[in-house]
Parts: structure tokens; sequence; C-alpha cells
């Protein structure tokens, strides 16, 4: 009896914990949804110019409205993550494994962003873009 009530217990803890690990997962996934403060910014983007990005006219852009970014590079997938408001600007949080990403190092931020035109660049360059891109048609 008492090795079958320790077991029990055991399964209940095990289960919480698992349970716990969830929810702190979903959690730690944080993004902000292209709504709200965001209007017109999801969609398809295209590069047109940029200063020292090692971009390309191949490159596109998919903002999504769950929070959530694709970079490509001609039909590859270079790039994919999450957006995160950051000092009212929206950084770029990359996915890939061991963030190795186009935007990995969590400095690419939006700085400037109107109808057709969205500039991509970094604080600590006194909010100098370092791409442009315009919307895809």
């Amino acid at each position: 009896m008492m090795q079958s009530l320790y077991e029990l217990i055991m399964n209940i803890k095990g289960a919480i914990f698992v349970s716990l690990l969830v929810v702190w997962a979903c959690a730690a996934c944080k993004k902000t949804k292209l709504t709200g403060n965001y209007p017109g910014l999801a969609g398809t983007w295209i590069w047109v110019s940029g200063v020292s990005d090692g971009g390309s006219e191949k490159y596109k852009l998919d903002l999504l409205e769950k929070g959530k970014y694709k970079l490509y590079n001609g039909g590859d997938k270079i790039d994919y993550g999450r957006l995160i408001e950051d000092n009212s600007k929206l950084t770029f949080i990359s996915d890939k494994l061991f963030h190795k990403g186009y935007f990995a190092n969590g400095e690419h931020k939006i700085v400037y962003f109107k109808n057709d035109t969205l500039a991509i660049g970094s604080d600590h360059i006194f909010d100098f873009p370092s791409s442009i891109y315009i919307r895809s048609k």
C-alpha cells in the first residue's frame, strides 16, 4: 500500500512539473502582435537598399500578424523568429537554432515605418537604418 501511494505521489509530482514547464515555455515565447499600435505592418516587404547589411534584391521579409517574421533569400528561408516591443520599437528576435540567423544578435529594430516603407537598423547607430524595405504589391 505504501509503495503504490509513493508511486502515485511521484506521478502527480511529475505531471505538475511537466505542466509548469509547458506553461513557462508558452509564457517565455513573448511576441508583439502586429495590431493596435502597428496597423498595416503585417505583410510582405522587399529589400531595396542597405548599408553594410549584406542584403540583396532577392530578400523578402514576411511580417505576420501573430508577431512573427520570416526572412527569405530567393526561395530559401534564412531567418525566422518573433518581434518584441522594446523602447517603443519592434526588435527582431531570431528563433533559429543557436541564434545564427540574419537578425541573430537582437540589435535589429524597425526604426521607421510608414505606409509602404520599412527601415531596419540598430539603436547603436543613432537610428540610422541599415536596410530599407518596400511593401510588396
